[in-house]
């Protein structure tokens, strides 16, 4: 018997633990309206089960940053790291893509698009031909061949780029600033939806089978 409430004893104090944890995530996040939701609904069935899920997932819940993803895309960017670029997207479409709705999954592909656009510009400006050239000539994410980026093929030929539409825009310090906190606030929109929804929590195998656990945590 003391077996028995030892072990209930415990729950207990583990179940208290996570709920203070998960409270202070959200809290620190600011996910104001999905604590409201929580401190509702602490008595429902679903939020409990919210409360019990693995440890592991817990960890992984609290270690995902949005403003830290962000951070590794600037980085890519900013040193003409397309590898890097492709990690990091590969990542948030292994543990995320099947999640997003078809609205958001077009603002995914877009956000993904104007990353690689701008990282290009960026290496026209810093005069690095080597990484346009590669990047048109070996890069496998995207069709070339269609309408949104046949106009791109003529970058490196292009006599003055930050004059020339549809590249001018990419070449300024606003226009990246916009598309970092666009993708900030894109991802933490998906991050909250999953948290209501303990179904789509990222699970261990998605972590180990994707290199964002290296990139973003």
């Amino acid at each position: 018997m003391s077996r028995f409430y030892l072990s209930a004893s415990l729950k207990r104090m583990a179940d208290a633990v996570l709920r203070d944890l998960f409270r202070r995530f959200l809290i620190t996040h600011n996910y104001s309206q999905t604590l409201r939701a929580f401190d509702t609904e602490a008595a429902d069935d679903k939020i409990r089960d919210l409360v019990n899920i693995s440890a592991q997932r817990v960890f992984i819940l609290l270690q995902f940053q949005p403003s830290k993803i962000v951070r590794e895309i600037q980085k890519a960017i900013t040193v003409l790291d397309v590898y890097a670029l492709d990690r990091i997207w590969s990542g948030l479409e292994t543990c995320f893509g099947c999640r997003l709705d078809k609205a958001q999954q077009k603002h995914f592909e877009l956000f993904k698009i104007h990353t690689y656009r701008t990282l290009i510009c960026e290496a026209v400006k810093l005069k690095r031909t080597d990484v346009v050239t590669s990047f048109f000539s070996e890069q496998k994410s995207f069709d070339l061949t269609s309408e949104d980026w046949r106009v791109w093929l003529a970058l490196p030929f292009t006599s003055d780029p930050p004059r020339t539409a549809p590249f001018c825009h990419y070449f300024t310090r606003t226009w990246v600033d916009i598309l970092l906190l666009s993708i900030s606030n894109f991802l933490c929109i998906i991050f909250a939806a999953v948290l209501t929804n303990p179904d789509d929590f990222p699970t261990s195998d998605n972590v180990s089978s994707s290199s964002y656990f290296i990139a973003f945590f």
